[in-house]
Order: C-alpha cells, then sequence, then structure tokens
C-alpha cells in the first residue's frame, strides 16, 4: 500500500478494452517510477510581472497570450506538437481530463467530438497559435524541453521531471538556473485535477523458466530500500518515487529544495485523480497518433467540430473493424 494508488492501480487491467476495465482485474506489472504532468514556469518573469500560475483553462490561455506579448521573442508556453501519440498524452490529456472529458464512453464509443471536448481542443489550439513555438507540430519532449531550459519559453506544461532536468547546470542557461517552478496543472470546472501520467513499470514473462529469481528481482527493484538510494544519492537521478513512504523522506525533499514547489505540486497531484486517464485499446497507438494528427489539422485552420466529427467517425470504423464496435 505505500506504492502510490494511482499508479498501482493504473496498471491493474481486466484484459478487456473499455473505460471500466483500469483499476480492476488483475495487476500486470510493479510501478518502478513515473512523472506526472505539470505546469513549470520562469518565476523571475511570473513575479516581475504580476503573474501567478493559472487556476484554470481560460486562464491558461491568457497567461500565455500575456506572456507573449509581454516578450515576443519568447513563447509564452511549449507543449508537444508532432505527429506521434505522445502529443496527447501530456498536457494536453491532463487538461482534457481535468475538464471532465473522455476519450472513450463505457461502450468504447470514441468521444474526441463531444461539447467538452471540442472546447478544450479550441482552446488548446488557440494557446498554441498565439502564443507558443512557430514550429509546434515538430515538438516533441526534446524540443519543449530544450527550449524551456534554454530561456526560449516561459513556461512548459509536460512531464514534471522534464523541468527537473531542464534546471540543472550544464543544461538550464543562466537566466533559467534556479528560476524554475512547478504548479499543478489548471483544474477543472469543479476544481478537479485529474493529471494524466507516464509510469516505467517491471512486469515478469508468463513464459519465464525463473519465476522465482524474477519475483525476487522485482521485489528488490520496486522495494523501499532500492528506490530511496535511488533518490537521495548524488550520483542517481530519480526524482518521482513511486512510494509515499519515500517522497515524504527528508533527505529526498531536502534534495530538492532548488526546484522551487516540486514537492508540493508533486503531492498534490498524487492527492487528486491520478492515474493513466487513456482507455486501454488494442489500436491505441495508432488512434491516438491520429487524434494528434486531427489536433495539427485543426491548427492549420481547419473547423474543430467538423475535424474531431472525422475523427470519430475514422476510429469508430477501426474498432469495428477489429471488432471492438459492431
Amino acid at each position: 500500500e505505500d506504492i502510490l494508488p494511482g499508479l498501482r492501480n493504473s496498471e491493474m487491467w481486466t484484459g478487456e478494452a473499455g473505460r471500466d476495465s483500469m483499476g480492476a482485474g488483475s495487476q500486470w506489472a510493479l510501478p518502478w517510477g513515473w512523472e506526472s504532468n505539470a505546469y513549470m514556469y520562469r518565476k523571475d518573469i511570473f513575479d516581475a510581472n504580476g503573474l501567478t500560475p493559472p487556476a484554470n483553462i481560460d486562464e491558461l490561455v491568457e497567461v500565455s497570450k500575456k506572456l507573449k506579448e509581454i516578450n515576443p521573442e519568447m513563447a509564452g508556453i511549449v507543449v508537444r506538437g508532432s505527429l506521434n501519440w505522445a502529443t496527447i498524452h501530456p498536457g494536453f490529456m491532463t487538461m482534457y481530463a481535468s475538464q471532465g472529458c473522455v476519450d472513450y464512453d463505457e461502450n468504447m464509443i470514441p468521444q474526441m467530438n463531444s461539447p467538452c471536448a471540442v472546447e478544450v481542443t479550441e482552446k488548446w489550439i488557440d494557446m498554441v497559435k498565439s502564443a507558443g513555438p512557430e514550429a509546434w507540430t515538430t515538438y516533441t519532449w526534446y524540443q519543449a524541453g530544450s527550449d524551456f531550459g534554454a530561456g526560449k519559453a516561459a513556461t512548459l506544461f509536460d512531464a514534471d521531471i522534464l523541468g527537473f532536468f531542464q534546471n540543472q547546470e550544464g543544461a538550464a542557461a543562466p537566466e533559467v538556473l534556479g528560476n524554475v517552478a512547478w504548479a499543478p496543472g489548471p483544474r477543472g470546472p469543479d476544481g478537479e485535477l485529474n493529471t494524466n501520467v507516464w509510469i516505467w513499470s517491471l512486469a515478469m514473462n508468463a513464459g519465464s523458466k525463473k519465476k522465482d529469481a524474477a519475483w525476487l528481482f522485482m521485489q528488490w527493484a520496486t522495494g523501499k530500500d532500492f528506490l530511496t538510494t535511488a533518490v537521495v544519492e548524488d550520483q542517481y537521478t530519480m526524482v518521482n518515487p513511486v512510494r509515499q513512504s519515500i517522497i515524504d523522506n527528508p533527505d529526498f525533499q531536502k534534495r530538492m529544495e532548488f526546484h522551487t514547489d516540486y514537492m508540493s505540486t508533486l503531492q498534490a497531484i498524487s492527492e487528486g485523480d491520478m492515474r493513466i486517464h487513456f482507455t486501454p485499446s488494442p489500436i491505441f497507438f495508432e488512434t491516438t497518433t491520429e487524434w494528434a494528427q486531427a489536433l495539427q489539422d485543426i491548427y492549420a485552420g481547419q473547423d474543430a467540430q467538423t475535424r474531431l466529427d472525422a475523427l470519430v467517425k475514422s476510429l469508430t470504423e477501426q474498432l469495428q473493424d477489429i471488432g471492438i464496435l459492431e
């Protein structure tokens, strides 16, 4: 029970597609490390201009545009935008889930064209077009992080650990180093904080001929002693332990003091609905990459409702082809 519930439950699965299939059934893996998706910002710029981290999606758009106005040579925000499923995964899915949107309903009917989804998409694309980087459709984890670390962007809505690795000597520009702060992503209309996460995990192959040895290794590698060493010793760089007892470890907390509000943000996210918010599907990568294509097309000028209707039609047909839908 020391392992954070949102991580543990994300790796329970009934083996079926559908929204109700995760968090139930068998435990398929053990969490080993993780990243949440958070809002990272230049506290020096925010303090100088009387800004605070956005509390909701409208403030997210507004603050991003304001930062672009303050310094037109700097992006107000960087988020991923490449033609890849990972564009949906971090900030976008976190904001989408916090707003109360879902990717599929309980019957596996795609919901990317719901009123909630269309509203989030329109606001997200407006933000990116108005305040994001010029080459947004090429941005991956690497471009988003490096721009933020190089001082080319005032904010970053992505993996919390991405900001951590950019806030280091040798990675951060002089004006960035020590001036990075963290906050949870903006909340939904009723105060929801539904953060999407990425989890590194250990699982055992059912065909293993040395199951006892594999199980002993898994217990050791995910255990408190090993993971404590990974977060408190200087030669290691693990920053998001999967165990609450290690998050509470004073030595770990002291190590993280340089990174403003990292720990309070991690705790707030952990206390919210922090989990994998995607619905399990055997064609997840294909359909979610197609979702990213829809975002790119809307960014290029297509109408959001029309393009998302087309996305849902395409995904429905694909799910019918593999027998998930009739």
